[in-house]
C-alpha cells in the first residue's frame, strides 16, 4: 500500500462485505476490541505484514504457520484448522477472522482498498501522483500511471504503460510492455460456484541497470511485491507473474512464462520458451533447456531440460566464481 492510501476500521470493512461475504466469516475473535480501535491500512504476506496490516494464513502448511508466527500483523484471516495450531498468547494479543475459505474471505474484504484501472486519467501520458527523475527519456505513447516511480537515466520505449512500480536508475523498458497491472488472481466460491477476483495490492519493483525488451508483461504483486534485481536482463515476450523474485544478473529468454510466486536466483539463465510453475524456486546459476517445464525446484548451478524438467548436468564448473563469489563479481562490473 502507498502514503496516503485509505484505511478502514475492521467493523466498517465487515459492515461493507456483501451479504456472501458475511456468510463466509464464520467468527471473529477480538480479545482486546481492535475491530472498533485500529485502523486496517492494507494487507501483506504474513513475513512483509505490519501491525495494522491484514494478513493471510490460508492452510496449515507448516511453512505458512511460521511466517504468521513471527509477523507483526494484529489482523489474521485463517480457518479453524490453522488457528487450532497455534500458541494461546498469540492467538491472545491478535484478532483472528475465521472462514472456511479464508482466501476467498479476504478478496471480499479487501474491496474497499482496490482501485480497478480508471480510463479516464490514461488520456493523460502521467498520473499526478507518478515521480520521474528530469533524465527519464519517455517514448511517443508511454502511459505512467498511479504510484509510479521512475529514477534518473531510464529510458522507457514507446506504447508502455507502468502503475504501481518503482524503477531504479539507468534502466530501459522496451516498446509495449504491461508493468505493473493487475495479476490473474482468481477465488472460486464453493458455496455460489461465482469466480472472485482476488485483489492485487503489492507493486513492481525493478533494479538499476535492469533492461527489459519488448512486448513483456511484468504483474503487481498481490500481498507482496514482484521483484526484478539489479542487471537482471529480460528478452521479448516474456511473461513475468506477480510476487515474482528474480535476483541479480539473472537472464530471462524470449517467450519464457514464469507463473506466481517464482524465484529465479542470482545469474540464472532461463531459456527461450521455458514455463516455470507457481512457487518453484530456480537456484543460483541455475539454467533452463528451450521449452522447459519446470515443476520441481531447480538446485544452484544445476542445468535442467525436458518436460517435465530433469537435471542433465551442472551448468558451470564447481570453481567459477559466478557460483559463490559475489565480491569478485561486483568488483569486476565496477571496473568495467
Amino acid at each position: 500500500m502507498q502514503t496516503g492510501e485509505p484505511s478502514f476500521l475492521l467493523n466498517d470493512l465487515i459492515a461493507m462485505l456483501s451479504e456472501r461475504g458475511r456468510e463466509l466469516l464464520v467468527e471473529v475473535r477480538d480479545p482486546f476490541g481492535f475491530a472498533a480501535s485500529l485502523p486496517i491500512v492494507g494487507a501483506r504476506a504474513p513475513e512483509l505484514a505490519k501491525e495494522n496490516d491484514l494478513t493471510l494464513c490460508k492452510n496449515s502448511d507448516d511453512r505458512l504457520i511460521n511466517d504468521l508466527l513471527h509477523s507483526c500483523s494484529l489482523f489474521v484471516a485463517t480457518n479453524r484448522d490453522v488457528f487450532s495450531r497455534l500458541p494461546p498468547d498469540f492467538v491472545q494479543q491478535r484478532v483472528f477472522l475465521l472462514s472456511p475459505q479464508p482466501r476467498l474471505f479476504l478478496s471480499m474484504l479487501l474491496v474497499p482498498f482496490y482501485e480497478r484501472p480508471s480510463i479516464a486519467w490514461q488520456e493523460m501520458a502521467v498520473h499526478p501522483s507518478a515521480q520521474i527523475a528530469t533524465s527519464v527519456t519517455l517514448a511517443r505513447g508511454v502511459v505512467i500511471g498511479p504510484d509510479v516511480t521512475i529514477r534518473s537515466g531510464c529510458v522507457i520505449g514507446p506504447n508502455t504503460v507502468i502503475d504501481h512500480a518503482v524503477i531504479g536508475a539507468d534502466t530501459q523498458i522496451g516498446s509495449n510492455c504491461s508493468i505493473g497491472g493487475d495479476g490473474f488472481g482468481f477465488e472460486v466460491d464453493e458455496g455460489t460456484g461465482s469466480v472472485i477476483k482476488f485483489p492485487h495490492l503489492g507493486s513492481v519493483h525493478i533494479g538499476e541497470r535492469v533492461e527489459i525488451s519488448a512486448n513483456v508483461t511484468i504483474d503487481r504483486g498481490s500481498l507482496r511485491d514482484t521483484i526484478l534485481e539489479d542487471e537482471v536482463k529480460v528478452d521479448n515476450l516474456v511473461y513475468i507473474a506477480h510476487n515474482c523474485h528474480i535476483k541479480r544478473g539473472a537472464l530471462i529468454m524470449a517467450n519464457a512464462t514464469l507463473l506466481g510466486s517464482v524465484t529465479v536466483g542470482e545469474y540464472a539463465w532461463i531459456a527461450p520458451s521455458t514455463s516455470i510453475l507457481n512457487g518453484m524456486d530456480v537456484g543460483r546459476c541455475g539454467m533452463t533447456g528451450v521449452g522447459s517445464v519446470v515443476v520441481n525446484d531447480v538446485g544452484n548451478n544445476n542445468l535442467v531440460v525436458g518436460s517435465p524438467a530433469r537435471k542433465l548436468r551442472n551448468r558451470l564448473p564447481e570453481d567459477s566464481p559466478l557460483i559463490w563469489d559475489d565480491d569478485a563479481i561486483i568488483k569486476g562490473l565496477a571496473d568495467s
